[in-house]
């Protein structure tokens, strides 16, 4: 189960050494589930890791398959969409963090998360046997109602958003 999105994390953890190995594994501990929870709203954390504008070449392809690994979830229009915006708003800013074991088997979590968006995934209950994954938009996440918004702020709909 979602074994491209556990093999290009840790190939990706992999290549980096030295101050950059330092800089993107943020814990040797793993949190015990995604971060952002279940939330209706994302509030998302600083940026932590290393960011795609001080990686080398190869990870910086690595990382954007990655990304492009878990938009194509959506259907085709909307993953191309999605990535469109990404790149619109540039990927310099793009993090990959790792926390964890880097062998299979051991609990991980890694987080990449940008301008607008966070991707969180974590194989850390179950001996490492239980996997969470997730892609929040900061913008647009899943708990926003924009109808009940639009009644809250608009006086002539105010009493439809009770």
């Amino acid at each position: 189960m979602l074994a491209a999105e556990e093999e290009m994390g840790r190939a990706l953890l992999k290549t980096f050494t030295g101050t950059s190995r330092q800089k993107v594994l943020i814990n040797v501990s793993v949190p015990a589930d995604i971060v952002t929870g279940a939330s209706r709203r994302v509030q998302p954390e600083a940026p932590v890791g290393v960011p795609l504008r001080e990686m080398m070449q190869e990870q910086k392809k690595m990382l954007t398959d990655l990304i492009e690994v878990y938009a194509h979830r959506l259907r085709k229009e909307l993953a191309d969409e999605e990535l469109s915006k990404l790149r619109a708003v540039g990927l310099d800013n793009v993090y990959f963090a790792w926390a964890g074991g880097s062998e299979p088997g051991q609990p991980h979590y890694y987080r990449i998360q940008g301008l607008t968006f966070v991707v969180e995934y974590d194989n850390t209950q179950d001996n490492a046997n239980h996997i969470h994954t997730v892609w929040r938009d900061f913008d647009h996440d899943f708990g926003l109602d924009p109808l009940r918004a639009h009644y809250l702020t608009s006086p002539h709909h105010r009493h439809l958003a009770r």
